[in-house]
């Protein structure tokens, strides 16, 4: 590894665009491992698969059952907010269509159409 580390160094040092690879005479394997198949390996990832399911099982329903009444009480917060804004604008066509009636009935005063009217009224009364 010495020889690797410093061919590398040295390569940086000088600004050469090539370093070492993995083929080259710089690595020499120390140890050949081989791994055999394990059945213990198997049955030992099996049981890990088994306590990751349940561990999983148990986490969701707990999970579900801690959460199941926060998600409900904000459904209900937001459709009381859909109802609230769903009222706001009838609130607002009752108003803007009360709105528009003074405004013509202004518009009446304005053109003398409403005050002829009143005058009408005032005489059939007396």
């Amino acid at each position: 590894m010495d020889k690797i580390d410093t061919a590398i160094g040295d390569a940086i040092k000088n600004g050469k665009d090539s370093i070492p690879h993995a083929n080259s005479d710089y690595f020499i394997p120390t140890v050949n491992i081989e791994c055999k198949p394990s059945k213990y390996l198997k049955s030992g990832m099996a049981v890990r698969r088994r306590q990751l399911e349940q561990n999983f099982k148990i986490f969701a329903s707990r999970t579900t059952a801690d959460l199941d009444p926060t998600l409900f009480h904000l459904q209900l917060v937001a459709r009381n907010a859909v109802d609230l804004l769903y009222e706001a604008k009838n609130a607002i066509k009752i108003i803007h269509s009360g709105v528009n009636q003074f405004h013509l009935f202004l518009l009446k005063i304005k053109f003398g159409k409403a005050c002829s009217m009143r005058t009408h009224a005032t005489f059939d009364t007396s």
